[in-house]
């Protein structure tokens, strides 16, 4: 597992951890489209795609990134992420791929994944991750568990920055991600693993990990308990 640089102090080592999970040579980021601000972004040591210090991006938000954007893609990108933001309805999945100037002035290759959501209190969002084509990750993924993780990492980020509450004034729903409360409704219906990765056409890895990060959230031992909470609360 890679060392990540993250210039939050509230985030969780658990969250951290989470990230590296999916997402270990990637940067994943989110950005505030109404102030043109990171709220949070992270990349690897080792494999830097960028090259430039994370200071920059946090200083000067996404000024900075368009600049290295290469000119023959800038206006396509800056147009598609415009226009995405004001016609939102919901949440909009996007996929662009452009060519951006590293810090030893090469011009290389990256996708962007990412939605755009105004999910935690109406704010808008870009939350994604930036991939160098030039690296193959080390296992392939399909692009619809790629949007899962970003939500879902997204939805742990935004569980963070809510004021704390008592356990007992929480509910089910606030906990757990719309994704997490229907992969629990199944649970409760008597899915395994496998039954929901064939539901939900997603890997039984992914179908793993969801159930994992209920019962942690949830603060359950096993599936008995989880499914006694689905009775109470959904």
């Amino acid at each position: 597992m890679e060392t990540l640089q993250i210039y939050n102090s509230s985030i969780s080592g658990s969250f951290r951890n989470h990230i590296t999970t999916h997402f270990k040579n990637e940067v994943f980021f989110i950005l505030d489209l109404a102030s043109g601000n990171f709220d949070f972004i992270t990349q690897s040591f080792k494999d830097t795609i960028i090259g430039y210090p994370i200071e920059h991006f946090y200083r000067d938000g996404i000024l900075f990134f368009n600049s290295l954007i290469h000119k023959e893609d800038f206006q396509r990108i800056t147009s598609n992420v415009l226009l995405l933001t004001y016609k939102i309805n919901g949440t909009v999945k996007i996929k662009e791929n452009f060519k951006i100037n590293n810090a030893n002035n090469e011009l290389i290759s990256v996708s962007a994944i990412a939605i755009v959501t105004t999910a935690y209190k109406s704010q808008r969002k870009l939350v994604g991750i930036l991939i160098d084509e030039s690296t193959t990750r080390e296992k392939e993924v399909k692009e619809k568990e790629i949007y899962e993780h970003i939500e879902q990492l997204y939805s742990d980020y935004c569980q963070l920055m809510m004021p704390e509450k008592n356990e007992k004034e929480k509910s089910v729903l606030e906990i757990l991600s719309r994704r997490e409360v229907e992969v629990l409704r199944l649970i409760a219906d008597g899915f395994s693993s496998k039954m929901l990765a064939d539901k939900l056409c997603i890997s039984q890895h992914t179908a793993d990990s969801h159930r994992k990060n209920i019962m942690s959230k949830l603060r359950v031992k096993n599936t008995a308990e989880m499914v006694r909470l689905a009775s109470r609360y959904l």
